[in-house]
C-alpha cells in the first residue's frame, strides 16, 4: 500500500471520527455501514475504522457533555459531567477524561497478556452460568431505577422489542435498533438542550481557560485519585468482558458503585477508563475466546484478520487516541463560538440523514424498527427513566438464548 494513501486513510479517519463525535446523537457505527461503499480493500477499511473509532471516543466523551446540558434542569437529575459544567468546572471535566483515557490505555496494555490468560482459563468455567448472571445484573439495574415500576416496564419493553428485531433477519439489526432507541430521541428533544453558556457556567472556552491551563494544575492527591479510579475502571472492564450484553461503561460503573462510592469526578474517571480499556480487552477476548464485546472490534474482524495484525491495530488505536486527546485539550480552550450554534436546526438534517441511511441499508423493516425504537427511547427521556435500562434490548434476548 502506498504510504501517502495510508496516511490519508489514517488522518482522514481521525478527522471524520472526531467530527462525528462532536455532532449530537451521531454514532461511529453509522459510518461502519458505509465503509463497504468506498471501494476499499478489507485491510484499508480496517485502517479507516481504527482511525475513526479512537477519535470518535474522545470527542464524543468530552464535547457531547457540553452540548447536552439541559436548560433549567433540576441539578439532582443531572449526570455527573453536567453537574461539573454547571458548577463552572468544565476544565476539570476535560482533564479528568483525558487523564483517565491515557492512564487506562497504559493500564490495559500492561494487563493485556494477563487478560488473555484470564479469559482463556475462566470463560469455560463461567459460561454455564452466564444466563443467571445476566438475570442478577438485570435485577440490579432495575432496582437502581428512581421509579421501579416504570424502570421494569421500560427494561422489559426494550427486551421484547430487541427479541423481535433479531428475528427479522436484518443484515445489521443494531443500526436501526440503537439509532431508534438512543440517537433519534436525543435529536427530537435537542431543542431542550444547549451548550453550557449560562452565567453560572460560562462558555466552554472560559471554563477551560480558567481551570485547565495544564496538567500541573492538578494536586498530587487529585492525580492519585484519578489514577486509582482509572485502574478500578480498567479492572472492572477486564472482568466484565467475560459477560455478554453488559458492556456499556455506564452499566459496568453501576456495578462498581457496589464496591466504592463515586463523586462526580471519580465517576467520570471510572467511566472513561472503562470506555478505553474495553477496546484493548476486546482485542484480547477476540483472540482468546473468540468474543468481541464491542461492535467496532467485531466489524474489524470482518474486514481483516486481527491475529495477523494485532500489534498494528492496537498501535493505530493508541496513536489515534493520544492524538485526539491532545487535540481535545487544544480545542476545549477555543470553542466558545459553539455556544451560538442552533443545534435544534442541525438535528433536523442529522435526523433526515439517519432516516435515509437506515432505509437504504435495512429497507422498510429497518425503518419500522427505527420508528418503534424511537418511541420507546422518547418515552424513557420524557418520563425521566434511566436510559441504561434500554440495554434490555440486548440483555433479554441474550438471557433467552443462554437459558
Amino acid at each position: 500500500m502506498d504510504l501517502y494513501f495510508l496516511l490519508v486513510l489514517i488522518f482522514g479517519g481521525l478527522f471524520v471520527g472526531f467530527l462525528i463525535g462532536l455532532l449530537p446523537a451521531l454514532h461511529y457505527s453509522l459510518l461502519i455501514g458505509l465503509l463497504p461503499l468506498l471501494g476499499l480493500s478489507g485491510f484499508e477499511s480496517a485502517i479507516v475504522l481504527l482511525s475513526i473509532f479512537p477519535s470518535y471516543l474522545v470527542s464524543s466523551s468530552i464535547f457531547s457533555i457540553f452540548f447536552s446540558v439541559p436548560k433549567g434542569e433540576n441539578p439532582t437529575s443531572l449526570l455527573p459531567g453536567q453537574r461539573l459544567i454547571l458548577s463552572g468546572e468544565g476544565g476539570l471535566l476535560v482533564r479528568t477524561i483525558v487523564i483517565s483515557f491515557i492512564a487506562a490505555t497504559l493500564f490495559s496494555l500492561l494487563l493485556f497478556p494477563l487478560s488473555s490468560l484470564f479469559y482463556s482459563t475462566t470463560y469455560s468455567l463461567v459460561r454455564p452460568y452466564l444466563g443467571y448472571s445476566l438475570i442478577l445484573a438485570s435485577i440490579f439495574l432495575i432496582a437502581r431505577s428512581k421509579n421501579l415500576l416504570l424502570g421494569l416496564l421500560l427494561f422489559l419493553s426494550a427486551g421484547i422489542f430487541g427479541k423481535f428485531v433479531f428475528t427479522l433477519g436484518l443484515s445489521d439489526p443494531f443500526l436501526p435498533l440503537f439509532t431508534g432507541l438512543f440517537a433519534v430521541p436525543a435529536l427530537l428533544l435537542s431543542g431542550d438542550v444547549n451548550l453550557a453558556t449560562s452565567a453560572e457556567s460560562g462558555s466552554l472556552a472560559s471554563q477551560s481557560s480558567s481551570s485547565s491551563s495544564s496538567f500541573v494544575a492538578l494536586e498530587k492527591s487529585d492525580l492519585k485519585s484519578l489514577l486509582s479510579y482509572s485502574l478500578l475502571g480498567t479492572l472492572l472492564c477486564m472482568i466484565s468482558n467475560l459477560f455478554p450484553a453488559i458492556g456499556s461503561s455506564g452499566q459496568i460503573a453501576a456495578f462498581g458503585s457496589l464496591l466504592v462510592p463515586f463523586s462526580s469526578v471519580n465517576y467520570l474517571a471510572t467511566v472513561s477508563a472503562i470506555t478505553v480499556s474495553q477496546v484493548i480487552f476486546s482485542f484480547s477476548s477476540s483472540l482468546s475466546i473468540d468474543k468481541s464485546r464491542i461492535g467496532a472490534i467485531e466489524s474489524l474482524s470482518k474486514f481483516s484478520s486481527i491475529s495477523d495484525n494485532l500489534y498494528l491495530f492496537i498501535g493505530l488505536f493508541v496513536f489515534g487516541l493520544f492524538l485526539s486527546c491532545i487535540l481535545s485539550l487544544f480545542l476545549s480552550r477555543r470553542l466558545s463560538g459553539f455556544g451560538t450554534l442552533e443545534f435544534s436546526k442541525l438535528s433536523k438534517f442529522i435526523l433526515l440523514y439517519l432516516l435515509i441511511l437506515v432505509f437504504y441499508l435495512s429497507g422498510f423493516w429497518g425503518l419500522l424498527v427505527l420508528v418503534v425504537g424511537s418511541l420507546i427511547g422518547y418515552l424513557a427521556i420524557k418520563f425521566e427513566i434511566e436510559r441504561i435500562l434500554l440495554m434490555g434490548c440486548l440483555i433479554v434476548p441474550t438471557i433467552l438464548l443462554l437459558l
